[in-house]
């Protein structure tokens, strides 16, 4: 669509044509294969993209570090062959290539690694061998972070051992939601249909005899439990919830640590939603092209959050700041031609590294739409002063005897 004439974005048909692009992407590496070693080969699956994936992690590493932090998957949508392909029913993007995301309320990443799938140890330490991969993904994700943070997690990553060990090797707390199956075995809570008896916002919690994890019971249309090391049930505020019998809103009880939860949990959720506003489609069955795409989106995504808090921080007013869409037109431009102070000596030194202007396509005269319609096709009724002369604007010839 950015070269038909329809729908023509100029700065992407002026630089390069669509056979070219084409042609370009069909053979896009990032690395020589005979530079790599058959040990890199068979321990990293993303060989391929190593040095990409290097790059991009290297600059989210820099990012300013947060209090608080969330970690969560991130699908790179590919249904194709690839060597670590993954499936989670509950992703929008539920095929694709997994990766785990840490990252500020925001939503801004301070880390990431690619799941390679069964058999990944993740971390090679023997102090996490009993966590699940949830478990370690937390602790990988932890390296490069400061101590004594608050971390918000989704009950794939969440467990009592894992709790534990982050407040004894890593200082820092945690929070999120848990499965069924994990609920500590001295947990006294009431049951569903009792806190559904109770009405929408009663809350049961139980702490452990060292007081260090609190797990909570909260009901609402449904009940959800959450494990901490952090926040408990007190203090309770109230919450705006849709009732289905009176067809309007009515206050809820909430507890605290989901209040917390609600408020920190949702940044890799929020850089899924910037990225998938003008994602960069690619019809390919090569899962490089797909993985070379995604993280060219993710970091321009990344660099617009980072952007917009400093922004904020300087007090810019909000409509002087750039959205979503702006960012990426002004980057590409910035990426296609520069800017002027990049020039050595004058204005013509930046005119001259655009690219030259494109032909303009032959169009017929008259057009294939009008060439049958009716009788538009027949010549104009001459007149003396225009006797013998071409009818098109802007033409001077006559005709020849």
């Amino acid at each position: 669509m950015y070269w038909e004439k329809k729908t023509k974005v100029n700065s992407v048909a002026s630089l390069v044509g669509r056979d070219r692009y084409f042609m370009i992407r069909s053979h896009l590496k990032v690395v020589y294969d005979n530079d790599i070693s058959n040990e890199e080969k068979a321990s990293n699956k993303f060989w391929k993209v190593g040095p990409l994936l290097k790059s991009v992690r290297t600059g989210c590493v820099l990012n300013p570090k947060s209090e608080t932090v969330a970690v969560d998957e991130q699908m790179i949508p590919f249904h194709g062959q690839s060597p670590a392909r993954q499936v989670i029913k509950s992703k929008p993007n539920p095929c694709g290539v997994k990766n785990f995301v840490i990252a500020a309320p925001d939503g801004l990443p301070l880390d990431f690694f690619f799941y390679q799938g069964k058999g990944d140890p993740i971390v090679n330490d023997t102090r996490f061998e009993h966590l699940d991969v949830g478990g370690r993904a937390v602790i990988r994700l932890l390296e490069n972070i400061p101590q004594g943070v608050s971390v918000y997690m989704d009950r794939y990553f969440n467990s009592t051992h894992l709790l534990d060990l982050l407040h004894s090797e890593k200082g820092a707390t945690g929070t999120g939601t848990l499965m069924k199956n994990r609920i500590p075995q001295d947990s006294k809570l009431k049951l569903d249909k009792d806190l559904k008896k109770q009405g929408r916002g009663s809350t049961d919690q139980s702490v452990r005899s060292d007081g260090q994890i609190t797990v909570v019971k909260w009901f609402d249309n449904r009940p959800v439990i959450l494990m901490s090391s952090k926040e408990g049930k007190l203090p309770v505020d109230q919450c705006r919830r849709w009732c289905r019998k009176t067809k309007q809103y009515i206050s809820v009880v909430r507890p605290l640590i989901l209040k917390e939860y609600n408020s920190k949990m949702g940044g890799i959720d929020l850089l899924d939603r910037f990225i998938s506003y003008y994602r960069m489609a690619a019809r390919t069955k090569k899962w490089t092209i797909r993985v070379i795409k995604h993280m060219i989106d993710f970091s321009i995504a990344a660099c617009w959050v980072e952007y917009r808090r400093d922004q904020n921080e300087l007090g810019t007013r909000k409509r002087d700041i750039l959205d979503l869409m702006q960012f990426r037109e002004k980057y590409a431009n910035y990426l296609a031609y520069g800017t002027k102070e990049e020039s050595d000596d004058d204005d013509s030194n930046f005119e001259s590294t655009l690219p030259p202007p494109r032909k303009k396509p032959r169009v017929s005269h008259p057009l294939d739409v009008l060439r049958t319609k009716n009788t538009l096709h027949l010549p104009e009724m001459p007149t003396p002063a225009t006797k013998n002369r071409c009818r098109l604007p802007g033409c001077s010839q006559t005709q020849q005897e």
